[in-house]
């Protein structure tokens, strides 16, 4: 028998290659202690780069042209450059998390598992550019891109995404699996008009998403797999809200399937805890809060009550908000308390624990809640791709418009 050493990272990229279902992974006895969501993505992110590959070979057997022959040759160059940049990234995120679980330092082999695993994740990616990415401010806004963010980092050295400072802390969760994703803050427009001017756009890229930045500069792109893509976002308009969150994608030049297909949220444990706390309820999940342009005037709260007041009353739901815990007016009962008074004090004490956390730990408890209604802010942003590529558990969904004028019914 002849043993070879491949990294997490080649073996994913091996199996993806002959579309070996994700299932099959997961019930390999070898495998299934060290896959989790992390991983999972990247897989499904390493079968759509190799289906790419192997549609672009077959398509190069029956050119005869020159320049087209040159074009297909040009996009494979940059693809297998991008499928070894998804292959780092898998080995970087699955040396931490052995590091994290202390497996390589319990391992009589720990070296050489290093020196596997570093094999690929020191591997310089050829395209030496990075991209320089401003969207809107909001961090909703920062949230609807979170799928090109993800899909840039697979072609370009680093991204560099220019936010507001008081976003830095969520955004810093959403992408913490991915190191070659870095950001740059500012406060105020003179600072942001610093970082602008300091790209040097002869060697990197810029991507400048959104009607109000376009003054800041325009999108500058050298990236040949971006520069050649031909892509039309027109069929993907099929709901009410889909026009504004294509525009993002239109300014930079981006399909609107990454939107959808590289979009990812980790489940941090925090999330899972939050979630195992309440999941023996019903659960409707509410957000109220909405932040204005600029801060004034400051953040406003929508009024939810017409489409939870029957779960309140009922003792198999619980009522969880982001913003407001309905339960408040049962922190304290003494012991004549009635049953109903005593399990709206439980009520209170798990859902007080869901106020004003980061985004990311409300993960969970969005993908399994039996109901969601939630004002047009930030945190609704994480529903929209979610329903479409099917991941929450809800039988109902309803994200009403700022003004109330309107309702989207997404489900």
């Amino acid at each position: 028998m002849i043993h070879i050493q491949l990294s997490i990272g080649e073996v994913l990229d091996k199996l993806s290659s002959i579309n070996t279902p994700i299932n099959d992974i997961l019930n390999n006895k070898y495998l299934i202690s060290y896959i989790d969501d992390v991983l999972i993505f990247y897989y499904h992110i390493l079968s759509n780069v190799n289906s790419s590959l192997d549609k672009l070979h077959k398509n190069l057997k029956n050119v005869s042209n020159s320049n087209v022959s040159n074009l297909f040759g040009t996009e494979i160059y940059y693809l297998l450059n991008c499928k070894n940049n998804i292959i780092n990234k898998i080995n970087f995120y699955f040396y931490n998390l052995l590091n994290q679980n202390n497996i390589l330092q319990s391992s009589p082999k720990n070296d050489q598992i290093y020196d596997i695993l570093k094999i690929n994740y020191e591997y310089k990616f050829k395209n030496e550019h990075n991209a320089y990415c401003l969207t809107h401010f909001g961090l909703g806004d920062n949230i609807t891109m979170i799928g090109a963010m993800r899909y840039l980092s697979t072609i370009y050295n680093k991204i560099y995404i220019i936010i507001k400072f008081h976003n830095l802390k969520n955004m810093v969760e959403f992408y913490k699996d991915d190191p070659s994703i870095k950001f740059l803050t500012f406060t105020n427009d003179d600072e942001l008009k610093d970082i602008i001017n300091s790209i040097n756009t002869d060697i990197d890229d810029i991507l400048i998403s959104g009607d109000h930045n376009q003054h800041y500069s325009k999108t500058k792109i050298n990236n040949m797999i971006l520069k050649n893509r031909q892509f039309n976002n027109n069929k993907f308009k099929k709901h009410e809200w889909s026009d504004l969150h294509i525009s993002f994608y239109n300014y930079i030049k981006l399909s609107f399937s990454y939107y959808y297909d590289y979009f990812y949220i980790r489940e941090t444990q925090n999330s899972i805890d939050l979630w195992n706390s309440i999941k023996h309820f019903n659960v409707i999940l509410t957000h109220e809060m909405y932040s204005t342009r600029g801060g004034n005037p400051p953040d406003q709260e929508i009024d939810l009550s017409n489409y939870i007041y029957d779960y309140l009353l009922n003792d198999d739901y619980i009522v969880i908000s982001c913003n407001i815990n309905y339960y408040r007016d049962f922190e304290n009962i003494n012991e004549n308390s009635s049953h109903v008074d005593i399990l709206k004090n439980k009520k209170f004490h798990l859902a007080k624990h869901f106020i004003s956390i980061l985004l990311i730990n409300y993960i969970t408890t969005i993908k399994n809640a039996e109901k969601i209604f939630m004002v047009d802010s930030s945190i609704s942003c994480f529903l929209f791709p979610l329903v479409e590529k099917g991941e929450l558990k809800a039988n109902e969904i309803k994200v009403i418009e700022r003004s109330n004028s309107f309702t989207y019914n997404m489900k």
